[in-house]
């Protein structure tokens, strides 16, 4: 009897150690589970990372591109304005030395080393008067005698122009005068250092009734 008492309990030792493994091997079978899905989740952490990383470092390449080409388009616009001002100041200059230059030539000399003159000089011209000269009929009524002046400017091409009354006697005699200079042929021209100037002229122009 204890003999076989002991087998019996034997068997149902051994019947327990058998079912408890199942137990056991279900037990790992989780654990293996769990510890590959926090190795899933760790590997997606990881990628996710290593996304936002990337994703940060292409907006921050972004961001130096757009300042890069901000700060060239920002070079570019101020070489192109001191471009522009160093023409504009350029042309402004040029503009000014021309200002000058006209300025210079459009100068009329009082005194010149060479004085204009009328054509075969003083003694022809003396002689142009007194043959072209008409008495006013007015002056002559009124007899009226004496001096008028004729101011003008001999060109550098030798013409006369801004011809005008600088004195007047009255009676038609201005009129006269004018009308005489008027039609006086070119004159050669006054010179400054070997150059053709402009340069003013005054003609004392005597009107004198005959006796």
């Amino acid at each position: 009897m204890k003999y076989l008492l002991c087998l019996i309990l034997l068997g149902l030792s051994i019947s327990c150690k058998v079912q408890r493994v199942p137990a056991k091997s279900s037990d790992s079978s989780k654990e293996i589970s769990t510890d590959v899905t926090q190795q899933a989740s760790v590997k997606e952490l990881a990628r996710m990372a290593s996304a936002k990383e990337a994703a940060r470092k292409a907006s921050v390449e972004e961001a130096a591109r757009k300042a890069s080409a901000k700060e060239a388009a920002r070079k570019a616009s101020a070489e192109e304005a001191a471009r522009k001002a160093s023409i504009e100041e350029a042309a402004q200059k040029a503009a000014k030395r021309e200002e000058q230059k006209a300025a210079i030539e459009d100068v009329v000399y009082m005194i010149v080393e060479d004085q204009p003159l009328f054509p075969g000089g003083e003694a022809a011209m003396m002689d142009y008067i007194y043959d072209n000269l008409q008495y006013p009929t007015e002056a002559k009524a009124q007899k009226i005698e004496g001096v008028v002046v004729i101011s003008f400017v001999v060109e550098k091409d030798g013409t006369l122009t801004h011809i005008k009354t600088a004195r007047d006697i009255g009676g038609g005699c201005g009129e006269e005068g004018l009308r005489l200079v008027k039609s006086m042929p070119n004159w050669t021209p006054g010179l400054q250092r070997g150059k053709p100037v402009r340069v003013s002229f005054n003609l004392p122009v005597r009107f004198e009734l005959e006796k």
